[in-house]
């Protein structure tokens, strides 16, 4: 009478790979997956009954949970579906093994690079109607046409200097000593764009950052796993379908150059035998200066003290020489165009409130539901493998905790984005990881499970999430776009619409920096009769535009509550 195999019991409920054998973990992390999916869409379901997730024309600042509940039941019900799908394709059937050993790996990274240029450039002008729909988005261009006129402020004129408060986008900084006004962000971002905007080519700013991450993410996993042809693939891979990069990489946002740099930054300080090395913190306080200091910061802080850990104090001290001295040009910088800056922000924007709770779990869920899916199921192996791993991988460990923990401290929200962007300049972090994840998973389920999962979990990543993010977006963004391009297009000298009337609004108070450009935007806010009275005298064509006439622009107008 033969023997019953104990294994038997379990094969019904673990996924079999191959020669048979379990993987229990990564059922496991699979179930968990689902777990957590199911627990952003009941969020998201509870959110839709409150009165903060809908576009209510009276709080415009309100976009982040208007976003997550709109959108987020469907990117997290993909991600549910593709985990239960992996669950059940890895339990009931052997993966046929991928045959890669004819494939050139430089042959691939040039293609992923070359499909991370063409499909962030498409996605400016047919997803984001090349328009910066936000403040954020918008100031990088305003500063950028300030830099290509040869100054660092723009002259406000002396007619509009009285109604300054009137005209001024948002994120403008006014100084009335010399009546100019300038962006309040640092000025790196800008210049980086002013240099396309010189060729009249702006708009692909962020798609060539995108490319540029994408080669240095490949040189990054090359550099620390340099027996391994593949891994650098997986690591360029796993970025290049993560529908956040590459929906953050078709906007105007800051965010790409912070992760592109922050790739940069790395790849130069993993060849400390190089003379590239002592570039490293130069490219750092570039990093600092691009828009707001913060993501740099957070990001590099554990690499840095690891070289005061491994002793090397005169690689210490050049880098805080270096740091230093930049940080004190940056906080000049603010003192000179931002006035009333102090070298720090309000003691009121550092602390948890009671809507802490809400936001980091939906920032969370947004990770979940807007990188690669494969990195959903690495990660969790790679922190679990992390005391078997080098400095490195637990510097870009403790890096990724100290930058999303950071947040739980921060009393405001993202406000708009797409993903979790305040994460974004750590993507190359948690790609680490997970490569990291692709060898645990490899050596407990076998190579070609590990393979077959990776590969149609990327390709379910560009083909299911990204399509469905690209619709998510383009629809919010059209509205705006055409409101836009109505408003700078009218016949009239000043068009004056109030933002209290039309949700998400304000932004589009927008006005060329040297104001040549008519008709020149104004909202009502704060104004004065005296004020009324003169505008109507020098500018008779004046348009106002009305409740209906927003309405029109299929801008929300409803109040909720």
């Amino acid at each position: 009478m033969s023997q019953l195999n104990p294994n038997a019991l379990q094969r019904a409920t673990s996924p079999k790979v191959d020669g048979g054998r379990p993987c229990r973990s990564l059922a496991v992390i699979l179930c968990g997956i689902i777990g957590v999916a199911t627990g952003g869409i009941v969020l998201c379901l509870w959110l839709r009954t409150q009165w903060i997730s809908h576009p209510d024309p009276r709080d415009w600042y309100n976009a982040f949970f208007v976003l997550f509940a709109r959108n987020e039941f469907a990117g997290l019900l993909v991600v549910l579906a593709l985990a239960a799908a992996t669950l059940v394709w890895v339990a009931i059937g052997r993966p046929a093994p991928l045959r890669l050993t004819q494939i050139k790996p430089r042959l691939v990274l040039i293609t992923l690079v070359c499909l991370t240029f063409g499909i962030t450039a498409l996605g400016t002008s047919l997803v984001f109607h090349q328009y910066a729909l936000t403040a954020d988005e918008n100031m990088p261009d305003f500063q950028a046409r300030i830099f290509l006129s040869g100054q660092l402020s723009a002259p406000v004129p002396p007619a509009w200097q009285p109604f300054v408060h009137l005209i001024k986008p948002t994120y403008t900084s006014y100084n009335p000593a010399t009546h100019s006004w300038a962006s309040e962000y640092l000025p790196v971002y800008s210049l980086i764009r002013a240099l396309f905007m010189s060729f009249d080519s702006e708009w692909l700013t962020n798609p060539a950052l995108a490319a540029l991450s994408i080669a240095l993410m490949a040189a990054i996993a090359g550099k620390l796993w340099p027996a391994s042809t593949w891994k650098p693939i997986l690591a360029a891979a796993l970025l290049a379908t993560s529908s956040q990069f590459l929906l953050m990489s078709m906007t105007s946002y800051a965010m790409p150059a912070h992760l592109a740099l922050n790739l940069l930054w790395l790849w130069l300080y993993l060849a400390p035998e190089k003379r590239r090395f002592w570039l490293t913190p130069f490219v750092g306080v570039a990093a600092l200066g691009l828009h707001q200091p913060f993501f740099h910061a957070l990001f590099v802080l554990p690499f840095l003290l690891k070289l005061v850990w491994d002793r090397r104090w005169f690689a210490s001290v050049f880098f805080a020489v270096v740091y230093f001295i930049g940080i004190a040009v940056w906080i000049i910088w603010w003192r000179t165009f931002l006035p009333g800056f102090v070298g720090g922000s309000s003691p009121s924007a550092f602390r948890v409130h009671r809507l802490t709770w809400l936001i980091q779990s939906i920032y969370f869920f947004l990770l979940v539901g807007w990188l690669a899916f494969p990195l959903l199921i690495l990660t969790p192996f790679g922190f679990g493998a992390l005391k078997r791993q080098t400095p490195i991988i637990r510097c870009a460990a403790a890096s990724c905790l100290l930058t999303f923990g950071f947040y739980v401290f921060v009393r405001q929200d993202q406000s708009h984005g797409w993903g979790d962007r305040y994460f974004h300049g750590e993507l190359g972090c948690l790609i680490l990881l997970a490569v990291v994840g692709w060898d645990v998973v490899k050596a407990r389920a076998g190579r070609d499970t590990a393979t077959s999962l990776i590969t149609g979990g990327v390709l379910a990543s560009l083909l299911l999430q990204l399509p469905l993010r690209a619709f998510q977006a383009e629809t919010f963004v059209r509205p705006y776009a055409d409101a836009a391009e109505a408003f700078h297009h009218v016949n009239a000298s000043l068009l004056i619409f109030d933002p209290t009337l039309a949700w998400y609004s304000a932004d589009l108070r927008r006005n060329d920096p040297f104001l040549a450009n008519r008709p020149v935007i104004m909202t009502p806010l704060r104004i004065s009769k005296d004020q009324v009275e003169t505008l109507e005298a020098k500018y008779p064509n004046t348009l106002f535009v009305k409740v209906e006439g927003l309405t029109e622009l299929q801008l929300p107008t409803m109040h909720y509550r």
